[in-house]
């Protein structure tokens, strides 16, 4: 009777453990302000999240008022809409943001003059259209927008140039075509969709779907801009076959850009990277244990992050990250409270936010945002590869690591998640860095391993 009882007490404990370990493994993932937010509904593919100077800012079309734009931010409590004063009417599809400085551009398909393409511009008091308009040739879908030197740049599916991407940028008079229109011609299989285009150390990139005749897979495609010649190279001598179709994202390392998709051969996420002569995997092809749909990666401090609606876990939002030799999940799988439609992901002062469609209907409804610390939850996130010692602690000047593993690179953190300064070797000078409390990341071909110190 004794062992039976005890045995009881003992399970139930494990049970408690379980339930104790699994409560705070979802705590470490909190939700920004109210869940479902918004008091309208939104739709897939119509809404663009990003951060500028530690604002999250979302731009949307408003389904339920006649497809409007409307630009919200939050502000520690609440989300407050932008300059709704001013902002044109329309309806609207497709839409994406920028920043220059404390400008704010929006760059969408406008159904006001035929769905060309309209960028607009907020400079604090009232919006204004950026040179004319409509200004693409024809109707245009699928808008990407970036900002270079004060400097719009767009890419869009431009259906008066054979379906093919498009780049053009406002010159401050007029918008001019950067290479040639429909510039994707000749990468491509004849279509190009879910463009987006980036800058990295002052180049400019631009990834898209090129769909099949079934529109059920496609190829993935990653071109550069020529500056000397104008003209769009394609990195890498192919396209990626047997992609999911649908949104592509692009990040920097390094001057190396990343890129994650629903890879068909494994029906699971792939990510791969192009190392100056061609694309390599990073970690396994087909990482996930199932469908991902709509994957999305970033780059925060080396360490790739890629967010995508997880068929494994109820069509949950997961988070994985790659510690240089496997991907593991942030936190948990599937740590939404429902299904995550096209997730995005962005960081700032280490911290991962997520913006998704909250809704069982894939297609339209309302958006919710979710936040991770880095740093709170630091000891959570790559403990296995801590495989390395420093001296000393506190240190003045000198700091030299010690690790038999290859070095890829070292950074060192301040508190708050923001790089102070990288190496790339093992002794590092810490002259001109102010005393106080750091963290050291230091990433090796095993992982990436993370510890505090002292700065005297």
């Amino acid at each position: 009777m004794q062992s039976t009882h005890t045995t009881r007490i003992l399970s139930l404990l494990f049970c408690v453990s379980l339930l104790l370990i699994s409560t705070n493994t979802f705590a470490q993932w909190e939700i920004l302000g109210e869940r479902k937010f918004l008091s309208t509904e939104t739709f897939k593919d119509g809404f663009h999240f990003t951060i500028s100077n530690g604002t999250p800012f979302i731009v949307y079309s408003d389904r339920l008022d006649n497809y409007n734009v409307k630009l919200i931010k939050f502000n520690g409590t609440n989300w407050d809409e932008v300059g709704s004063e001013t902002i044109p009417t329309g309806e609207i599809r497709t839409p994406s943001i920028a920043f220059d400085g404390d400008e704010i551009y929006l760059a969408f398909r406008d159904f006001t003059v035929n769905e060309k393409t309209s960028v607009i511009k907020y400079d604090g008091t009232s919006w204004s259209y950026v040179g004319q308009k409509g200004f693409s040739e024809g109707k245009a879908r699928f808008q990407s927008i970036a900002i270079q030197n004060g400097e719009p740049y767009v890419a869009y599916e431009d259906q008066a140039h054979s379906f093919e991407t498009s780049v053009m940028k406002f010159d401050g008079s007029n918008w001019i075509y950067v290479g040639i229109p429909g510039c994707s011609v000749g990468t491509s299989d004849g279509q190009s969709v879910y463009n987006e285009i980036s800058f990295d150390q002052g180049e400019l990139y631009m990834i898209f779907n090129s769909p099949s005749q079934t529109g059920i897979s496609a190829d993935t495609r990653v071109m550069k801009y020529n500056t000397t010649d104008n003209n769009w190279i394609a990195l890498g001598n192919v396209g990626f076959p047997n992609a999911g179709v649908a949104r592509q994202s692009l990040d920097f390392h390094d001057g190396e850009p990343y890129f994650a998709f629903l890879d068909f051969d494994a029906f699971a996420i792939s990510t791969k990277k192009y190392n100056g002569t061609e694309w390599v995997n990073v970690g396994i092809p087909g990482f996930t244990e199932d469908i991902g749909n709509g994957p999305e990666i970033h780059i925060h401090n080396g360490i790739p992050y890629v967010a995508f609606d997880d068929f494994s876990v109820g069509r949950k939002l997961t988070v994985m990250y790659f510690n240089g030799i496997n991907w593991l999940p942030l936190g948990d799988f599937g740590v939404s409270p429902e299904r995550a439609v096209t997730p995005e992901i962005v960081t700032h002062d280490n911290k991962i936010y997520v913006a998704f469609l909250d809704e069982t209907d894939e297609d339209e409804g309302n958006l919710t945002v979710m936040t991770y610390d880095l740093l709170t939850n630091i000891d959570h996130i790559d403990t296995e590869n801590n495989n390395f010692q420093f001296f000393p602690n506190p240190v003045s000047e000198q700091l030299t690591i010690t690790t038999e593993d290859e070095l890829k690179f070292v950074a060192i953190l301040s508190t708050s998640g923001k790089i102070i300064r990288t190496y790339h070797t093992k002794s590092l000078n810490l002259t001109g860095i102010p005393s106080g409390h750091y963290i050291l990341q230091v990433n090796t071909h095993k992982g990436v391993g993370f510890k505090r110190f002292i700065k005297d």
